[in-house]
């Protein structure tokens, strides 16, 4: 029985070590209103890897699975 928990205990931790995450955010205008359909550009500063994204009905985006690193993010 002890084994068993060793191995559901180190398999927990392998899950702990993922490298990635994801950036979201919401798209208002200047004067606060909510800003659908508006492309968003997230480039890695160190690769010059950009990837985009176009803000929903309620001005959200989001990018999944992202490295870690610098980056800028534009609209």
């Amino acid at each position: 029985m002890r084994l068993v928990w060793m191995f559901l205990l180190s398999a927990v931790a392998a899950f702990g070590q993922l490298s990635s995450a994801s950036v979201n955010g919401t798209v208002k205008d200047s004067a606060g209103a909510i800003a659908p359909s508006v492309e968003i550009r997230l480039r890695n500063l160190q690769t010059n890897v950009e990837r985009t994204s176009v803000s929903n009905e309620t001005g959200t985006y989001v990018f999944l699975s992202v490295p870690p690193g610098e980056y800028v993010i534009e609209a």
